[in-house]
């Protein structure tokens, strides 16, 4: 058992012997085997959880400077890459949904797009690297005590903020539609508020002069 107060080390359950705090750790039934494999010289078992898990379980299990070294700069690139292709696609979805017909992609479109599809690869290369060395890094960093916690809110923020990208682009993505389409469309932005003319009924509402009473003028509805 680990101490959380005082970090002393002890056997059996119970209390700490040094401090009496009830705060205690026990120890990690997978990563005592995976750290015991290390301090005998032998190659730890790959991390099945760790490659799946990716960036989530790097936090979960407070490996943070290896979160920042190893996936925020894959991240980070792919938000941009995702960003890049949903802004600069608005303007050929809008004219393909209006016209039906299909335009050319534009280079930034091309670019991200092909960009995007080589950083999967890249996420790939990662997730087996980080599945490969996740025990002896952690080993390292816990200095060999299988002592592994697990930390919620880090997760919870990395979540959130993949929440409010998503938002973001979509919002973003909305918004270029909406500006890219014409009158003919249905939207009517500021630029497209043209005034029209008013309709000619023929003749001015009013009295007949006779017994009609109050006569409205109804307008000729031409045949479909």
């Amino acid at each position: 058992m680990l101490c959380r107060r005082c970090e002393t080390e002890f056997e059996g359950p119970g209390r700490c012997p040094v401090c009496g705090s009830g705060e205690v750790v026990p120890p990690n039934a997978y990563y005592a085997r995976q750290f015991a494999r290390i301090d005998a010289g032998q190659v730890p078992a790959f991390n099945v959880a760790a490659m799946l898990g990716g960036p989530v379980h790097m936090l979960y299990r407070g490996c943070y400077k290896r979160f920042f070294t190893l996936y925020f700069p894959y991240l980070l690139t792919v938000a941009l890459l995702l960003g890049a292709c949903a802004l600069s696609a608005a303007p050929q979805w809008c004219r393909w949904l209006v016209t039906g017909q299909a335009a050319a992609p534009g280079a930034l479109l091309t670019a991200a797009w092909i960009l995007l599809q080589l950083s999967g690869l890249w996420g790939l290369g990662l997730a087996i690297y980080n599945g490969n060395t996740f025990n002896r890094a952690l080993y390292n960093r816990c200095l060999g005590r299988p002592y592994v916690q697990g930390h919620v809110l880090p997760v919870l923020a990395l979540s959130a903020a993949a929440l409010a990208l998503a938002a973001a682009l979509c919002l973003g993505y909305a918004r270029l539609t909406l500006q890219a389409a014409p009158p003919a469309y249905g939207y009517r932005g500021p630029e497209y508020r043209v005034p029209q003319p008013a309709p000619d009924y023929g003749e001015e509402p009013g009295w007949d002069g006779g017994d009609g009473g109050f006569v409205i003028p109804i307008p000729e509805l031409s045949p479909a």
